[in-house]
């Protein structure tokens, strides 16, 4: 983890943190029965929605600190072109997939989308550390193809083990930069 850009990692702490909420919410669409899963993906909402307001904060101390996706950088444009391509991505296979009825593969589809954005990223943010979360969320969504029966919703499985992930790497960026955060820099 690079600590040259501590506005970044409170970016990843805050974004991973609303990523690790919804994928714990949409997993509540057709979990195994019995309230111990209704429970255990409660607590990870709330753990996501945790980090997701502490790193706010962490940003809101950290925003004067340098970024590597500055703008006019090709950090920034390469941000940029892989945010919009993963969008779009992102709709046209949601769109294909519940015309096609297969809508359950959405959840695994999106983790894989995920997972390669972070592996495109790590090198223009400069956190290396990303490969992390990039191969373990595509090994979810592998996982959750395997896991799935006519009970339980892959969604469940993506977000069972996806929210993990992300909140687990985004507590590990927030816990890199709360010293420079309280040590004054703003």
């Amino acid at each position: 983890m690079t600590g040259e850009y501590p506005r970044d990692l409170a970016v990843i702490a805050a974004a991973f943190g609303v990523a690790a909420l919804v994928w714990a919410t949409w997993a509540q669409g057709r979990p195994p029965h019995g309230w111990w899963w209704r429970a255990v993906l409660g607590l990870e909402s709330v753990a996501g929605l945790a980090l997701a307001v502490g790193g706010v904060v962490l940003l809101a101390r950290l925003w004067s600190t340098p970024s590597a996706i500055e703008p006019g950088t090709t950090a920034f444009v390469v941000y940029i072109v892989v945010f919009w391509v993963e969008l779009a991505f992102a709709v046209v296979l949601a769109i294909l997939a519940i015309g096609a009825g297969w809508s359950d593969y959405i959840s695994p589809a999106l983790l894989v989308l995920i997972g390669l954005d972070l592996a495109v990223l790590a090198p223009a943010l400069q956190q290396p550390f990303l490969f992390i979360p990039a191969a373990l969320l595509i090994g979810v969504a592998a996982a959750s193809l395997v896991a799935a029966s006519d009970d339980v919703a892959r969604t469940f499985w993506c977000g069972l083990f996806g929210a993990p992930v992300f909140v687990t790497t985004g507590t590990w960026a927030a816990l890199a930069v709360v010293p420079a955060a309280v040590g004054g820099a703003t």
